[in-house]
């Protein structure tokens, strides 16, 4: 999640070694909650998708600008989070999603979060660990996993573009903390030059 605004899905490849495979394991719906630099967090969604989870079990997750100046926070919320270790729509007897079909960006992006790989799939665990986590996967056996993550952070520039400040909400703290801060452009006014005529007297 560090360097947000600069990163891009720039994932190197060299020599394919794996070739990604969804385990469909349920890992991933079972851990929701990770320790992030700014405290625990959840699985991103948008405002859309933040409406098929229960409402009390859905908590801001990023926003933008600042207000206030003895308690300085965000004004306006554009991603939430489910503060719930399980997601909602996971089928723990059968080990399935139940929207499948339809579910969350993130979801889809996923082992790919914010153009990293979480080496904490149960795929990914079985080629990288926290010692070593240079791994080759194939790109053509991830494509459709990073085109989603490149997705979610092009919502996520588009959502603070001018707005200045970053915030994440820390789920163990339930509090904001900022992410990146950048001075607002204000649009200049480009004020047309016009030749004044020369006037002739008769």
């Amino acid at each position: 999640m560090s360097n947000l605004l600069e990163k891009e899905v720039k994932l190197e490849y060299t020599k394919p070694v794996i070739f990604f495979n969804c385990m469909r394991c349920g890992f991933c719906c079972e851990h929701l909650i990770k320790d992030t630099q700014y405290g625990k967090m959840s699985i991103f969604l948008k405002p859309e998708e933040a409406k098929w989870f229960p409402q009390e079990k859905v908590l801001p997750q990023y926003a933008v600008g600042v207000k206030g100046h003895s308690r300085p926070r965000p004004y306006h919320i554009f991603a939430f989070q489910l503060d719930a270790m399980v997601c909602t729509w996971f089928d723990r007897q059968k080990r399935t999603c139940m929207i499948r079909n339809m579910r969350p960006m993130a979801c889809r992006a996923y082992p790919v979060t914010h153009g990293s790989i979480d080496i904490n799939c149960r795929f990914i665990q079985q080629y990288a660990s926290e010692e070593n986590q240079r791994i080759n996967i194939n790109p053509a056996s991830i494509k459709q996993e990073v085109a989603a993550d490149q997705d979610v952070l092009n919502y996520i520039k588009e959502s603070m573009k001018d707005q200045g400040t970053l915030w994440g909400f820390s789920l163990d703290e339930k509090k904001w903390k900022v992410i990146a801060s950048r001075p607002v452009v204000k649009p200049t006014i480009q004020i047309p030059k016009f030749k004044v005529p020369s006037l002739r007297l008769p």
